[in-house]
């Protein structure tokens, strides 16, 4: 699978004072989030496959733009992990919390990324233990 990254935007969370403690807003305990956005990725495709995301793939793309962001902002990106629920505990939003870092919305947008709708569908596929196989 061969891809470009178009664009990286990050911006520092909002912060909210609840109770005694001081929290990014919009996510799990203040945590960084980083987002892997598909260029021209259509709406529908967005909704149907938002809850089985190839997240390997995520991780090469976060991988090759880890030192870049470390070293423009400052964000530690060592230690991170894939969430379905960062934003919303509905699991409508995921994304990768960072849990060497807080307050930060990392968003990373790819294109040429060959067929991501069929890259998924395989990697739902064998979550269920099943292979897909091309029709002939």
């Amino acid at each position: 699978m061969t891809f470009q990254i178009q664009n990286i935007e990050v911006h520092q969370a909002p912060y909210a004072k609840i109770g005694e403690k001081w929290n990014a807003v919009g996510t799990r305990e203040g945590r960084a989030t980083i987002s892997v956005d598909i260029q021209d990725e259509s709406l529908m495709d967005n909704l149907i496959y938002r809850k089985s995301r190839p997240t390997k793939i995520y991780r090469d793309i976060i991988n090759q733009v880890r030192d870049q962001i470390t070293t423009e902002y400052g964000i530690n990106l060592s230690e991170y992990v894939w969430s379905q629920k960062a934003f919303c505990f509905c699991g409508c939003s995921p994304a990768f919390l960072v849990l060497s870092d807080r307050g930060w919305n990392i968003r990373i947008t790819v294109s040429g990324v060959d067929n991501v709708a069929d890259e998924t569908a395989k990697v739902r596929a064998a979550s269920f233990g099943a292979e897909l196989v091309e029709a002939k």
